[in-house]
């Protein structure tokens, strides 16, 4: 009980002296209307914006852009009449720049794709192209899950989660705080410091999502792709990359950074559906089929008018037979007929079993 009254006491005059000393700060008015006249009648605010925006652009630390733009930055405070302006020294790790990136879909249709590399991402030392590979990495628990995985990912370009659900939006992008909000936001907590860490990336005590990115790279994998999680419009935030921020991948000793792209989420997910749709082929690998393709000859007609269409290309074993007076029963192989209706078959039972619509091809003319 004794000990619960020192404690209110103690409260009670912390609570006092920092009153007493706000109250006594002196507000300089004449200053401050100064200031007001600068900023919004001699502003040069836009113009310098536009420097660090359109001539440096990105400036990640201990970059060439953060040096330049610092350099210039210092020149300008001395333009404004500041003496002294300098440039600090402090140590940091290793800096991180994006030099060159180009990312495309080249089949079924050709799409060029919204991608940004992560933070800290490795580049990919010339040009990649392989088919991609779905895992599902929040669904590896253990590490059992990743055994059907090993010797199976080298250069494979692995797209990590599922499709992001993109809603339409109907309330104002802009959000402006209430009082109440900002009144919450203000409070300051008294009582023991704790600690803020970083949410760690696993499911209970299974596998971390870190965990699963260096099994795949240890196993060979060229690239991961995911989505931000939450924009849309082909809008992407690639600056905040989890795997980076655990590895601290700008110390000086941190282990070597994978290769992260970050892709809009209408790219992404297009490119999910599809290869669901080619998930169904696999099959049909013992029988010799390996592609499924969207455009072709006279199923163009069903695109024209909504309907997905697919083609199937097979090897011409005897050219002369094709749309000529000899194109009879008597140069059909039974063995690709047999085939075939077991691709056909295949291929239609999917599509009905499916929850949603085949996706839709763009019509692409006669």
């Amino acid at each position: 009980m004794r000990a619960k009254r020192v404690h209110k006491i103690g409260l009670y005059v912390l609570l006092v002296v920092v009153t007493s000393v706000s109250a006594q700060e002196p507000i300089y008015w004449d200053v401050f209307q100064k200031i007001m006249e600068e900023a919004f009648e001699n502003s040069r605010v836009m113009e310098n914006a536009s420097w660090l925006c359109d001539v440096f652009g990105p400036r990640n630390t201990k970059t060439k852009a953060y040096f330049e733009s610092a350099q210039w930055a210092k020149k300008r405070l001395e333009v404004y009449g500041l003496s002294n302006a300098r440039l600090e020294p402090y140590e940091f790790g290793v800096g991180w720049s994006n030099e060159y990136t180009s990312v495309h879909m080249m089949s079924p249709q050709y799409m060029p794709i919204i991608a940004h590399p992560a933070g800290w991402s490795a580049g990919t030392d010339g040009k990649i192209r392989n088919t991609v590979t779905y895992i599902n990495f929040y669904e590896m628990t253990k590490e059992s899950d990743l055994d059907r995985y090993r010797g199976k990912l080298q250069d494979a370009i692995i797209f990590m989660r599922p499709q992001q659900e993109i809603t339409p939006h109907y309330e104002p992008m802009a959000k402006i705080y209430t009082k109440e909000q900002l009144d919450e936001m203000a409070k300051i907590p008294i009582g023991p410091r704790t600690e803020r860490r970083r949410r760690r990336r696993s499911r209970g005590d299974g596998l971390t999502v870190t965990q699963v990115i260096d099994f795949v790279f240890a196993e060979g994998a060229a690239a991961i792709v995911r989505t931000d999680g939450r924009n849309d419009f082909g809008t992407v935030d690639a600056a905040v990359n989890g795997y980076a921020m655990e590895k601290r991948a700008w110390d000086t000793d941190a282990p070597p950074p994978v290769t992260e792209l970050v892709m809009a989420a209408e790219h992404y997910n297009r490119i999910l559906r599809i290869l669901e749709m080619t998930e169904w082929i696999k099959p049909l690998h013992q029988l010799g089929m390996s592609h499924l393709f969207t455009t072709g000859m006279a199923h163009e007609a069903y695109t024209e008018v909504g309907l997905p269409g697919f083609y199937f290309v097979q090897d011409r074993m005897d050219s002369r037979t094709y749309h000529s007076n000899m194109d009879v029963y008597d140069h059909l192989v039974p063995e690709n007929l047999m085939t075939n209706s077991v691709i056909l078959a295949t291929l239609v039972y999917h599509a009905a079993m499916r929850d949603e619509k085949l996706p839709r091809v763009e019509h692409q003319g006669w």
